[in-house]
Order: structure tokens, then C-alpha cells, then sequence
């Protein structure tokens, strides 16, 4: 049980730490908490999924067969999930970073729904919690990537829509972390180099979640506030 409260508090504070970016036009907290708990619910669906297709195709045992799929399923309801908040609350997703953030929130809840699973499978160890803190910023930052895509075109006066193409690019970008990340984590023995390139993922994640936040974040600010200061 302390496991369980220890892991909500770092997702928490995890959540904390990514709404600060939002600094121009902050989301109602309300609905940012609103999109974890979508993402929770959309996280149970998707692993409902995932166990009715992998019956479908049970033929399918390799690592990279299983990790695609996994992958297409949970990133698929990442991004349905923040389409449904962009349609849900138009009025408030108004802006080139409310995707990332409503994206980040929704990957947020959805690691919460994988992490609570997977405690009740595992010992409760220091090093399981380091486990799902790191599920936790993974899925939180694939959300993120996803949800960017669907936001950079909103405008607070509805002059830009959102475009496939920069849909299909964050998907996909999602995607191939995802399916890299899980063919790795598939594997049986995890050795040094296994461990070391599963950090060199998360750290391109990282890093890619940031310059798509600071892409958002410039247009955010050409729109609410082209001569003010730059909030840091």
C-alpha cells in the first residue's frame, strides 16, 4: 500500500512540474485533472484491447509484433483522448500548447492506470518504484508528443484547424519510441546495455518533448502576448 501512495505522490508532483510550462494562457486545473482521468479510463480500454488482439493474433510471439501492437492501441487511445478534450472543451483548447499539456496529462493518467497493475504484480522495492516513475514520464511525455500535434493549430479565434499531417508526424513519433521502448523492455535479461539504451530513449524523448513544447510554447506567445515578457 505505501508503494501505491508513494508512486501517486511522485505522479503528483510529476503533474506539477509539467503544468508550470503552461505559461501564457493556463488550462483550467480542473480540466488538466480532468484529462488525467481520462487518460486512466482510456488506458483500462486499451488494455482490454490489447489482451482481445493478442488472442486474435495469437500466432504473432515476437518482441516487435507484441510491442506494435501494444503500441498502436495505447497511443491510439492517447491521442482519441485528447481529440475528445479538444471537441469536449473547445472553448478552453484554444491555444498551440493546450494539445502538449492535455496530451502530457492524459500519458500521465494513463502510466498511473499501467503503474497500479503492475504494483500489484511486482515486490515492493525501491527499484519497482523507480520502474513506474519512469513508466510514469514516459507515458506522460508520448502523450504530450501526441497531443501536440493536435493543438498547434488552435487559435483563441478559431482561424487555424488542426492539421493531419502534423497529427500523422506526432503519432508517429510516438509510436516509434513506443515500439523501441517495449521491444527492449520485452526482453528477457536486461543487462547493462539493455538498461543504458532504455535511458538514452527516455533521454530523446525528453528532449524531443521539450523542443515540441518550445515550438508551441513561441507560437503561444506570438498570440497572447508578442510584446510582454518572456515567462520563464
Amino acid at each position: 500500500m505505501l508503494i501505491h501512495v508513494a508512486m501517486l505522490l511522485c505522479a503528483t508532483l510529476l503533474g506539477v512540474w509539467f503544468y508550470r510550462y503552461d505559461r501564457y494562457d493556463r488550462e483550467p486545473l480542473p480540466l488538466v485533472l480532468i484529462a488525467a482521468a481520462m487518460g486512466v479510463i482510456a488506458m483500462y480500454g486499451a488494455g482490454q484491447l490489447e489482451d482481445a488482439a493478442f488472442r486474435l493474433f495469437s500466432a504473432w510471439h515476437s518482441h516487435t509484433a507484441r510491442a506494435t501492437i501494444v503500441a498502436i492501441i495505447e497511443d491510439g487511445a492517447k491521442i482519441l483522448t485528447v481529440l475528445a478534450i479538444a471537441r469536449l472543451f473547445r472553448k478552453n483548447f484554444n491555444d498551440p500548447v493546450d494539445g502538449i499539456i492535455y496530451g502530457t496529462f492524459a500519458g500521465l493518467g494513463a502510466g498511473v492506470e499501467e503503474s497500479l497493475l503492475y504494483l500489484t504484480l511486482s515486490p515492493a522495492t525501491v527499484q519497482t518504484l523507480a520502474a513506474e516513475v519512469v513508466r510514469l514520464v514516459a507515458h506522460a511525455l508520448m502523450g504530450g508528443v501526441v497531443g501536440w500535434a493536435v493543438g498547434f493549430g488552435a487559435h483563441p479565434k478559431g482561424e487555424r484547424k488542426p492539421q493531419p499531417g502534423l497529427v500523422a508526424l506526432g503519432l508517429s513519433l510516438s509510436l516509434a519510441f513506443h515500439i523501441a521502448w517495449d521491444v527492449i523492455a520485452y526482453q528477457p535479461e536486461h543487462g547493462v546495455v539493455l538498461r543504458s539504451t532504455l535511458m538514452g530513449l527516455l533521454c530523446l524523448l525528453v528532449v524531443t518533448w521539450g523542443i515540441l513544447l518550445k515550438v508551441a510554447v513561441a507560437r503561444q506567445r506570438d498570440v497572447f502576448a508578442p510584446r510582454g515578457p518572456v515567462l520563464r
